[in-house]
């Protein structure tokens, strides 16, 4: 539900919350890196970061390019976030008012997954691992204790992303096709029972 909430209010909402969090993330880690600054240069810097980041995540084809496909955004929130839902999980749409939308919306996802499949994407996360890793052996013998768990930290994180990478996507793509499935189901069931 909480990950369904900034699409309910469309791209500014959705521009604007996930700025918002990872302003104060971004800021928490500047003021964090930087602890001999002050703490407003650090606040700074996060939402300086955070507008840059809400901005690019509004107009990315990600959530945005899902608002921007014309039967998802004529649809009221609550129905939006259920076309969302269905095509998220792979569920069956209940309503044949939807069907279309699901159509509309599992061709976009199926398209956005077609072209992450690229190996560049993939071999993005072991390059920012790798480049995690050279700095939390930077950081094991000359940083502070803290700064080397994190560099350690975040360089499993990449590695193990880039390790999923092609299953998520894979998973990603049955559940898009299954809901495809259903929705091209009930309106074929909708259009025989009303010729």
């Amino acid at each position: 539900m909480l990950r369904e909430w900034p699409l309910r209010g469309g791209r500014l909402r959705y521009g604007v919350t996930t700025g918002l969090l990872f302003g104060i993330g971004m800021g928490v880690v500047f003021y964090w890196v930087g602890s001999s600054r002050s703490a407003v240069g650090a606040a700074v810097g996060g939402v300086v970061v955070g507008a840059w980041f809400g901005t690019v995540m509004a107009v990315s084809r990600y959530a945005g390019g899902l608002l921007s496909i014309r039967e998802l955004a004529e649809l009221p929130p609550s129905e939006r976030v259920a076309v969302l839902r269905v095509v998220r999980r792979g569920e069956p749409v209940t309503d044949p008012l939807l069907a279309p939308a699901v159509l509309a919306c599992t061709k976009s996802v199926m398209m956005s997954q077609r072209r992450l499949q690229s190996p560049r994407w993939r071999w993005m996360f072991f390059v920012f691992a790798a480049l995690q890793l050279v700095l939390a052996i930077t950081k094991t013998s000359t940083g502070p204790v803290w700064l080397a768990v994190f560099f350690w930290a975040a360089a499993v994180m990449f590695f193990g992303a880039g390790w999923a990478w092609p299953r998520e996507l894979e998973r990603g793509r049955h559940k898009a096709q299954a809901a495809a499935d259903y929705a091209t189901e009930l309106i074929g069931r909708s259009s025989d029972e009303h010729p």
